[in-house]
């Protein structure tokens, strides 16, 4: 019996002695470690819509879900420049009631951010990736909101941006989804969904593009 006790307790201490090595791993990992604070299960979000600014006007957008997107094409609207809609019902799709983000394309992007009013804060840019890739490069004068530490920025981002003409929101791009989430976030904050623009494109798009860049925290 006293043999059993021995070894679970050797087995114990090697069980920690691998999780703090591990731990230490992890803090000089640079890019690739694993932030502890975060949580890297999405979160289970109701279907949203997402209208383009293109000759498809909408499809239908599960974050829950894999697949092909359907085409919601009849959504009573047409998209214009800057992502705006106009004619019927641009923010409820007819048979299921799903808010509708707006896609904004790169070009529409451009035309936003040149705008005095984003000079004024009227056209607010939110980044909703991490500290580390938002210090490295981000869109000048976006507001810093990383989706995993929301409750962190969404106090200083809704006093920025309740008061905007329209919020852009953006990530890494290509299959990153936080912007997405975020878009949700702020719409249960009563951040109104005329307002919000979903850039997809995202940090990829624009860096490959040599728009300009910001480094650095927001002051």
């Amino acid at each position: 019996m006293r043999t059993v006790f021995v070894t679970a307790g050797q087995i114990a201490a090697l069980v920690l002695l691998a999780f703090l090595i591990g731990l230490s791993v992890n803090a000089v990992r640079d890019k690739n470690h694993i932030n502890l604070r975060r949580c890297y299960i999405p979160p289970k979000l109701p279907a949203v819509r997402i209208a383009q600014s293109g000759p498809n006007q909408g499809t239908i957008a599960d974050p829950n879900t894999t697949g092909d997107a359907n085409d919601a094409g009849n959504s009573g609207g047409t998209v214009t420049d800057g992502g705006d809609t106009v004619g019927g019902n641009p923010n409820v799709e007819p048979n299921t009631g799903e808010p509708e983000f707006t896609e904004i394309s790169l070009d529409d992007v451009v035309v936003v951010y040149q705008d005095e009013k984003a000079l004024t804060r009227q056209y607010v840019f939110i980044d909703a990736r991490n500290d580390e890739a938002f210090q490295a490069g981000h869109i000048p004068g976006a507001v810093q909101c990383d989706y995993y530490r929301i409750d962190h920025y969404i106090d200083d981002v809704l006093g920025q941006v309740l008061d905007a003409e329209k919020v852009i929101v953006y990530c890494n791009g290509a299959d990153c989804e936080d912007s997405l989430y975020l878009c949700g976030e702020l719409l249960n904050n009563h951040v109104p969904l005329e307002k919000i623009r979903l850039f997809k494109g995202g940090w990829e798009e624009w860096e490959a593009n040599d728009l300009p860049v910001e480094t650095g925290d927001v002051p």
